[in-house]
């Protein structure tokens, strides 16, 4: 099957134009969107707690015992706001054009809250970081789109010449903790929609488990080791203090881990309430739930502990789970590779709306993942990776072929015109790569397979309909002081 083609079922749905029929009934969609989460560490991926086996996630356990599980779920990058343009358009990285804090969604792409907005769904997007502020685009199609962050500092230290000004900043908004704000956002947007009587698309990022690592007392004890204590010169899971820490070793290594987890713990106890809440309103059979995240984490596994800087499976393996009772299977686990850009075709799926006119091959639109529920022996697709970070001078392509045969990956370094590339069954833990130079002139077949999907997203950008061209983001200082001082400037 070609790399990011439209399935069988997604080409039906346009060709049916998707009656968007006035009185079909269609379920209600929850979307939500976990921040930096590694799939291996949740609960329903057999993470558990390395110190203590305590469960990192009962409620996402709990979902997944009632949908489908995607075993092998990519995100298109390692970073968030690609990553969650990808969710919210349907399209890989190089096509939708957002891959950098300077540039924007052109008007003419048609978001996901657009097409359901068109199709009568009240829409509410609730977000905690600063990189889907609605300047990037992200507030497209949304009736209600809020921030539910809460640091707000004076913008005066941003030109405060001395030395350390900045820390206080810095630590205070990695500190911040958003998750009783969002879900109270949430959960007040769709109960206005349940007594209204509307269907309701609720898009909602949970920013909480990206660094700094900051759960309550009762979520760290459940993971910490025996003895620990945050402390001068040992793990404190603040990334303004742990990012200067060079003595890194097994053991504070795994007390990163073990605070990581506090946080996912933490988030999965705000995401319990908010299932709880399509309980008390009646509405759990009748909304689809999709929980995935952006990107994942490293931890030291390549030396450092991040991301936006790499494209190995740490970083780009995500977990994916859909509930939707009537339509979905329970208890279902799909081992074929997916991509993080099939959500956008399988949620218009599931809730017969139209598809953009644009979606199709020379777009390289996602699929929808129906048919990997309905016959899970299918085989995946190819992924297209792609991480693009300018004031790192970083750019790389990548594609992750899984087959029966084999999981492969190869990733195109441009501008050193060579070609890295892993055998994940021999080398799980990519650390001996095959390099390939001067990689245009190679004739092997992954490497070429690689070059002409990169291609094809470069040229797909040309087949959409664009109204404004590539959008420059003009940032204001407060905008630019958000990502300053999270690093991502």
């Amino acid at each position: 099957m070609t790399a990011l083609r439209l399935s069988i079922a997604a080409l039906a749905c346009l060709a049916s134009a998707c009656s968007n029929a006035p009185d079909a009934p269609r379920p209600n969609v929850l979307f939500v969107s976990l921040d930096s989460v590694r799939h291996d560490d949740l609960t329903p991926y057999g993470g558990a707690g390395m110190y203590t086996g305590a469960t990192t996630t009962p409620a996402l356990a709990a979902l997944a015992e009632q949908g489908v599980v995607f075993e092998q779920a990519l995100s298109t990058t390692s970073w968030t706001l690609p990553s969650h343009m990808t969710m919210l358009t349907g399209m890989p990285d190089p096509v939708h054009g957002v891959t950098d804090n300077k540039r924007g969604l052109d008007s003419g792409v048609v978001t996901l809250a657009e097409a359901l907005g068109e199709a009568g769904y009240a829409t509410g997007g609730f977000y905690s970081g600063p990189n889907l502020h609605p300047i990037y685009g992200f507030s497209q199609g949304f009736d209600v789109y809020a921030n539910k962050s809460s640091n707000h500092p004076d913008l005066a230290v941003f030109s405060d010449p001395r030395p350390g000004a900045m820390m206080p900043v810095h630590r205070a908004s990695h500190e911040d903790v958003t998750s009783p704000d969002l879900v109270a956002a949430a959960d007040a947007f769709i109960t206005e929609q349940v007594a209204a009587g509307e269907p309701f698309f609720a898009f909602v990022h949970m920013w909480d488990p990206h660094y700094d690592y900051v759960a309550p007392a009762e979520h760290e004890e459940r993971f910490v080791r025996e003895g620990f204590a945050r402390s001068p010169g040992g793990v404190t899971g603040t990334w303004e203090v742990d990012k200067h820490k060079r003595d890194w070793d097994a053991t504070s290594a795994g007390d990163l881990v073990a605070l990581y987890h506090a946080e996912l713990s933490y988030t999965d106890a705000y995401l319990a309430k908010l299932f709880a809440r399509l309980d008390e309103l009646g509405i759990a059979d009748d909304t689809l739930v999709v929980v995935v995240a952006d990107h994942g984490e490293e931890f030291f596994e390549h030396g450092r502990w991040g991301h936006q800087r790499t494209l190995f499976d740490e970083v780009v393996r995500i977990p994916m789970i859909l509930r939707h009772p009537a339509q979905l299977p329970g208890g279902l686990r799909v081992p074929a590779q997916v991509g993080l850009q099939d959500l956008y075709a399988t949620i218009c799926d599931i809730t017969d709306v139209r598809l953009p006119a644009y979606a199709g091959p020379d777009t390289l639109f996602g699929e929808s993942l129906r048919p990997y529920w309905e016959d899970p022996s299918l085989p995946g697709r190819d992924q297209l990776l792609h991480l693009d970070v300018p004031f790192r001078a970083l750019e790389l392509f990548g594609l992750r072929r899984a087959t029966p045969d084999g999981v492969h990956k190869v990733v195109l370094d441009p501008r050193q015109v060579q070609a890295e590339v892993y055998d994940l069954q021999a080398d799980p833990r990519e650390a001996n790569p095959r390099v390939v130079p001067r990689y245009t002139a190679s004739e092997d077949p992954l490497v070429r397979a690689a070059v002409r999907l990169a291609a094809e997203a470069k040229a797909a950008r040309a087949a959409l309909p664009l109204v404004d061209g590539d959008v420059e983001v003009v940032l204001t200082p407060a905008e630019r002081a958000e990502l300053e001082r999270l690093g991502y400037l």
